[in-house]
């Protein structure tokens, strides 16, 4: 049973790997169903109620993940990015951070040490990239772009009955401020003097004209596969085509005129301002965000110190 805690702490490591892992932060009333999972072989009460709230945490910040899990309390919301939410996502885990290393690691049996050091390196790691605030500069073409995530969205979605496709449009209908809370952070991040690579900002630009090229009908996210019915069609009558029509609404009317947004702030504002191979290594700190980084270098010798 330990393994299973091991495993529930390793796919949040993954999970954590992407830049997709801000999500709704209303609490619910129930709990995880895969709760029970994530705190398998954990005998110590307090690490254990600290794992359990981590795990909440995780399902909360991270919607689509959760779905993907088989946790459907948040099928229908899409990760928030804006400035606000990234902040107070930041806050709760670091809450739980110091939650846990008030603990006493010595008195935890040898499983239990072993998930406390595990989730206490997570957090610690998650704490210092944080700190670059890659949200505000970081920008990716391909599948790691905005419109790459959206359409992997669409793409991934299981879909096998009609409330499957509602969930999936009223999450695509939240793509668009999505687009416009990404466009927000770089500009936070530009002000800032952190900005990505003219080269990178191009790949983007182009694969954004690439895909407003073509029509409606040829974007991905507009044509899942549960748009064509099967032979029977075990959905009542007329409620495919009523759904499938409401997503194309939603990519015709929100999503293009939000990447249309996109690609001119970045053709327009980033890229004269984007770094050139010429200017070398680019400090992509700002002065506030260094002196956060050296205390908490300081605290980690600090720590290695003691516990040498």
């Amino acid at each position: 049973m330990a393994r299973l805690s091991h495993a529930a702490l390793l796919s949040l490591v993954a999970a954590a790997c992407t830049p997709k892992a801000q999500t709704m932060t209303k609490p619910v009333d129930s709990k995880s169903p895969l709760a029970g999972d994530a705190i398998a072989g954990v005998t110590d009460v307090k690490l254990r109620d600290i794992i359990a709230d981590h795990w909440e945490f995780t399902m909360r910040w991270s919607p689509t993940y959760a779905t993907t899990l088989g946790d459907h309390r948040f099928d229908d919301k899409l990760a928030p990015r804006d400035a606000a939410s990234i902040e107070k996502m930041n806050q709760e885990r670091d809450a739980l951070l110091t939650r846990l290393t008030a603990l006493d690691p010595n008195g935890l049996g040898g499983v239990d040490r072993v998930t406390f050091d595990e989730l206490r390196g997570r957090l610690e790691a998650e704490h210092g990239l944080s700190i670059c605030k890659s949200h505000e500069w970081v920008i990716e073409s391909g599948g790691g772009s905005v419109l790459g995530e959206l359409s992997y969205l669409v793409e991934s979605h299981t879909v096998t009955k009609p409330q499957d496709a509602e969930n999936l449009i009223k999450r695509l209908e939240q793509g668009s401020k999505l687009v416009d809370d990404t466009i927000a952070n770089l500009k936070l991040g530009l002000a800032d003097g952190r900005v990505s690579s003219a080269e990178k900002v191009r790949r983007v630009i182009e694969q954004l004209d690439a895909e407003l090229d073509k029509p409606v009908d040829g974007w991905a996210m507009a044509t899942p596969k549960w748009t064509a019915a099967p032979d029977p069609d075990p959905w009542p009558e007329g409620t495919r085509d009523r759904l499938n029509s409401r997503l194309r609404d939603v990519v015709q009317q929100q999503i293009v005129p939000a990447v249309v947004r996109l690609r001119d702030f970045l053709r327009d504002e980033l890229l004269p301002q984007a770094r050139t191979d010429k200017e070398g290594r680019v400090d992509l700190l700002s002065r506030g965000s260094r002196e956060d980084a050296r205390g908490a270098s300081r605290a980690r010798s600090g720590r290695n110190r003691a516990h040498g």
